[in-house]
């Protein structure tokens, strides 16, 4: 891309034609960080809600941890059976030392209802889902290894060993979403922390209290109104997206 050339396909990046993709590839790891333990939560929660086992929320806490590799906190759960759900409280899952340590997900509450009928016919509706992020930490190691895609890989790593030692059931097709009724969401502060260049290191108290989503039915469609709601809120949604970490203050507010 030189800079003869009025018009250029991307015009804001002349200066710094290489700086679009890495800032958005750091967006994506922290949407994806939130959204791949929530699901975990998510999965758990429906696997034991179908099998009315009443498990201990010890043994829950282990699992998590067990299939995330990082120490996992629960100070709360309730299942609910008459009406499909849970409640979690105090639910944190650590970053490892080579990560800096300290929180990488600080859950202080995670309510689910489902819908009964839909969910006998193997259906995801959620009438009610409430979540109260107070942190989310994205960190980078030494050598350039990534929080949640770590955990994505020792996830993978310790599902490949119990299968070659035949412990790891058969995978079925779980339970399809099929709606949201009502999404009820807080997100207290994002974190970007990279050890190997410590001058990127960034932090955003985004400061969303009880932001409420309706009638979801794809990811599409959680996706722009999410953006809408937040944009609503006071966050400039597009200027991070498109500025990614330099468009992030130097530390929390």
């Amino acid at each position: 891309m030189n800079a003869e050339n009025p018009n250029p396909a991307p015009p804001a990046v002349i200066s710094q034609p290489a700086a679009p993709p890495r800032r958005s590839r750091w967006w994506k790891w922290a949407l994806g960080a939130f959204g791949a333990v929530v699901a975990l939560v998510v999965l758990l929660v429906v696997v034991l809600a179908l099998s009315l086992d009443s498990l201990a929320r010890n043994f829950i806490r282990r699992s998590i941890e067990e299939a995330t590799g990082m120490k996992t906190e629960l100070a709360k759960l309730e299942l609910h059976f008459r009406e499909p759900g849970l409640h979690v409280e105090g639910f944190r899952l650590a970053n490892p030392a080579e990560f800096g340590g300290g929180a990488f997900i600080d859950l202080p509450e995670l309510t689910l209802t489902l819908d009964r009928a839909a969910l006998s016919e193997r259906k995801l509706h959620f009438k009610l889902a409430r979540v109260n992020v107070a942190e989310v930490h994205v960190a980078v190691s030494q050598d350039g290894r990534t929080n949640y895609v770590e955990m994505q890989r020792r996830g993978a790593e310790r599902r490949a060993e119990q299968e070659k030692a035949g412990k790891a059931k058969p995978k079925k097709d779980g339970p399809q979403f099929e709606k949201l009724d009502r999404l009820e969401f807080s997100f207290a502060m994002l974190r970007y922390t990279n050890l190997r260049e410590p001058e990127r290191n960034r932090a955003l108290n985004l400061g969303l209290k009880d932001v409420v989503i309706e009638n979801i039915r794809d990811k599409a469609e959680f996706g722009t109104q999410l953006v809408l709601a937040v944009t609503t809120a006071g966050i400039d949604v597009l200027n991070l997206l498109s500025g990614g970490l330099d468009n992030l203050p130097d530390k929390a507010r």
